[in-house]
């Protein structure tokens, strides 16, 4: 080669895919928000055929206690606002405001979730009615949308324990984020149509 006078090309970059995991992302939480969004509605449609036809929705002895659905409520908004908090620490590059974010999001997750479970055991709507169907089932499915954003937002975690840094570490905690946004939206839903609705 050197005789010639040629010298060789510098090697081609690997091809850039930007914000991959994102887009995969925001169409798993689509996904997830529409699934729970469609129990919510047959709920609500079984609830408006008993009351048309001047059945109670409610059995007599079972009650949906508002103190613990408001206060998750409440603690929900707060893990929004602090996992978009981890995300601009991430973005500053300032790990230990980004650990107390992700740590305060989970933290509120779990607490959310907790009351989840409480609301329906205090609830006391029997499993076997139709009533219960439904609501068990509205609720079963954000405790599964809760569990897998909390399991999204801890890998995030231990890839910045780990020292993972930079855009991809942005991507993967700007994704956690965007799942756990739809979350926060699906409960809130749920508050508005299951827990006050009654």
């Amino acid at each position: 080669m050197a005789a010639s006078g040629l010298t060789a090309a510098p090697p081609v970059p690997e091809p850039v895919r930007p914000w991959t995991v994102l887009v995969g992302t925001a169409f798993a939480a689509g996904a997830s928000f529409i699934g729970v969004m469609a129990l919510v509605g047959l709920y609500l449609g079984e609830r408006a055929t008993a009351l048309s036809d001047g059945r109670g929705w409610l059995p007599e002895d079972a009650d949906i206690p508002l103190t613990p659905a408001n206060m998750a409520m409440f603690t929900m908004i707060l893990s929004g606002l602090t996992i978009w908090w981890a995300v601009t620490a991430a973005r500053q590059n300032n790990r230990i405001s980004s650990y107390l974010a992700l740590g305060l999001t989970v933290f509120f997750g779990v607490a959310v979730i907790n009351a989840a479970l409480f609301i329906v055991k205090v609830s006391e709507i029997p499993v076997a009615s139709v009533t219960g169907l439904y609501f068990y089932a509205v609720i079963g499915a954000f405790i599964l949308m809760a569990v897998a954003g909390l399991l999204y937002i801890g890998t995030q975690t231990l890839r910045s324990f780990a020292g993972d840094e930079g855009p991809i570490h942005i991507e993967g905690i700007t994704s956690a984020a965007v799942f756990w946004t739809a979350t926060v939206i699906a409960h809130g839903v749920i508050w508005v149509a299951v827990y006050i609705a009654k």
